[in-house]
């Protein structure tokens, strides 16, 4: 299956853990909307294109673990050095 856009729906999370779900598809601009998101973990799934830079609005996230994917382009300059 795919993360769905709606996944920007959940305002209030802090801690969102997909490892190894094989997950297809890219991962959705809407990952941007979780404000107080602290770890994201997203490794090892079947993920493709490039990591969006609304990541940058989280502003809270410690950890962003997306090992094991197909994504290409590096990270982008908005998520920092």
């Amino acid at each position: 299956g795919v993360i769905s856009p709606s996944i920007g729906n959940l305002s209030f999370l802090i801690s969102l853990d997909l490892f190894d779900n094989s997950f297809g598809g890219t991962i959705p601009q809407e990952v941007g909307n979780l404000f107080r998101l602290q770890h994201l973990n997203m490794s090892f799934n079947l993920l493709r294109g490039r990591i969006p830079t609304m990541l940058s609005n989280c502003s809270r996230l410690l950890e962003l673990s997306l090992a094991g994917n197909h994504l290409g382009g590096g990270v982008p300059s908005e998520l920092g050095p």
